[in-house]
């Protein structure tokens, strides 16, 4: 036999509330981390460089959603700086496909970023 198999086995017990997340499950951490995210951008915590570049990028023009990370389209959606609009595909399959398109209150965002900058 192995040392493997010798080997006494372990009975791991599953604490649900624990804050550090050993021992959720995938879909409970994921969870726990989207509430984190929403209570981030609650607080008004300043967005990430490329959260940034990428909503510059969404005020020169509509942007396929499946050009953007699904992570910083949540974060600019939850602050309520671009919204989800069906439109033609600009890909060879063509179609209708989710694009984000920047609101007023992301042109604001962007004027008071340049106007941080500037000073």
């Amino acid at each position: 036999m192995s040392d493997i198999d010798e080997a006494p086995r372990q009975t791991i017990r599953h604490s649900p509330r624990r804050p550090d997340g050993e021992g959720q499950s995938r879909r409970a951490v994921w969870r726990r981390k989207k509430l984190a995210a929403a209570e981030a951008a609650a607080r008004g915590q300043p967005l990430a460089p490329h959260e940034v570049s990428v909503l510059r990028w969404i005020a020169a023009g509509p942007l396929p959603l499946q050009r953007i990370s699904s992570a910083v389209v949540r974060r600019l959606d939850e602050l309520g700086c671009i919204e989800i609009v069906p439109l033609p595909s600009p890909f060879r399959a063509g179609g209708i496909i989710d694009h984000a398109r920047i609101l007023p209150a992301g042109h604001d965002l962007l004027k008071e970023l340049r106007r941080c900058q500037a000073n």
